[in-house]
């Protein structure tokens, strides 16, 4: 009984959560809000279509996108790019987009050779997508092999800005997982003060720019 009340409350969790990334997607898609940020549990992109993976169970950020592509087609969203950034790669949204050239899928993750979670050759630069959809899944791969990095921050720079340009702003952040709670917390105050910060960081970038300080 006491398993049975358990599943039955995880459920409830899990409904909960894929109808607040529905609801976020829709108000930012339809104008009503400029962005939103939402805290979830439990995780959703592990599951796969047959069973549940890595503490996941329903893939919220891929429901909603799909539900904003096929049942909100009046709010004219045709194209959307999904970032997944985490240790582990999202092997249920790379599959439920694999064909579909309306997604850009892109996730950065480690990958060991295929021998890190979900430890399966998936995760690799060259699943690219397959039919309508090749060349919008993008796998940038993280091994513990590398031995120097250098990080073009200037290039950074202008991704981030570019990427907010072509959105208009329009950002639904998912913060759905997570096992060190004083990186998170850091990390999300980051996050929440780039999207509060868009205008003026534009508006910074463009001085930069006039100054020749972005390559």
């Amino acid at each position: 009984m006491a398993e049975t009340k358990s599943l039955q409350e995880i459920s409830k969790a899990t409904l909960s959560t894929t109808s607040q990334c529905f609801e976020a997607i829709e108000k930012v898609a339809s104008g009503k809000l400029n962005s939103v940020v939402a805290i979830v549990r439990p995780p959703g992109h592990h599951v796969e279509q047959n069973e549940a993976m890595g503490f996941c169970l329903f893939n919220n950020v891929a429901a909603a996108t799909s539900f904003l592509l096929n049942e909100k087609v009046e709010l004219g969203v045709k194209k959307i790019l999904i970032v997944d950034w985490d240790v582990h790669y999202g092997n249920s949204t790379q599959k439920m987009f694999w064909k579909d050239s309306r997604v850009l899928f892109f996730s950065i993750h480690r990958h060991e050779f295929g021998s890190f979670y979900p430890a399966n050759h998936d995760g690799t630069y060259s699943m690219i997508g397959e039919g309508p959809g090749f060349a919008y899944n993008i796998n940038v791969v993280m091994q513990t092999t590398l031995q120097f990095i250098i990080s073009h921050y200037s290039f950074e720079i202008c991704l981030i800005f570019t990427l907010m340009n072509y959105a208009q702003g329009r950002i639904v952040l998912v913060l759905e997982g997570g096992y060190n709670l004083d990186s998170i917390a850091k990390s999300m105050v980051a996050c929440v003060k780039v999207i509060k910060d868009t205008f003026s960081a534009k508006w910074t970038y463009n001085v930069f720019r006039s100054r020749g300080n972005v390559g």
